[in-house]
């Protein structure tokens, strides 16, 4: 299994943070109790249609797909998905899944996030002036390099802990995201392990756009 990059990562939790500006209905936990908050009119069913890529070593499958195609000392294929929609049962199972991409997303944006704090409140203390994007990225707004030198300093340390992270809970994120894509797409366990990343984190961001009710019940359920 190809490993996702760090940038992967973080690009997932702002498909997260988009998710969480819809309002299709969804559980949270409400002093102890569930309830369900959003629009009552978003009810219905969705369907949606996947394409996966599949890459074996040759000689692994004893038979393959009309469509498959020999590269290098691989056999790929693509498998279609359509009309898939998400049942209740699905949906707590894809819960289920969902809970464990929560721990590195978390980890590595709270490396971020202190890290764009640092550099703000450096630059604030020397009385510099600079913009922030979106996303937290601060860029000064006149050349500085002692300040600029400092900034990428403070970056480099920023990745060294993200590198930390990632290779302490990387692993079992990823894994997370490949049994929520084999639920939701009911894929068995040999043609699981055999997903390319790449198709992978396509089903997983087509879902967030899709069903973000799912990722919403999951934070607002489970605390994250």
């Amino acid at each position: 299994m190809d490993k996702f990059t760090i940038n992967d990562w973080l690009d997932i939790n702002k498909s997260l943070e988009k998710a969480r500006e819809d309002d299709t209905p969804h559980a949270v936990l409400n002093n102890g109790n569930l309830a369900v908050v959003g629009d009552a009119n978003k009810t219905e069913v969705k369907k949606v249609d996947y394409q996966i890529k599949f890459r074996f070593e040759e000689g692994e499958l004893q038979a393959y797909p009309k469509n498959a195609k020999k590269v290098g000392k691989y056999i790929m294929f693509t498998i279609d998905f359509e009309d898939i929609h998400i049942n209740p049962r699905k949906d707590m199972l894809l819960v289920e899944s969902a809970l464990g991409i929560y721990p590195i997303i978390t980890a590595l944006t709270n490396v971020v996030d202190t890290r764009n704090s640092q550099i703000e409140e450096m630059l604030k203390q020397v009385g510099a002036e600079y913009t922030k994007d979106d996303d937290g990225q601060i860029t000064l707004s006149q050349p500085n390099k002692q300040l600029e030198d400092e900034i990428e300093v403070m970056k480099a340390q920023a990745n060294i802990e993200m590198i930390h992270v990632y290779n302490q809970a990387g692993e079992q994120g990823q894994q997370a995201i490949y049994d929520f894509v084999k639920t939701l797409l009911n894929i068995d366990d040999v043609l699981a392990d055999h997903m390319l990343p790449g198709s992978v984190l396509n089903a997983l961001y087509a879902t967030i756009v899709n069903n973000p009710e799912i990722f919403n019940e999951t934070e607002t359920v489970f605390g994250y």
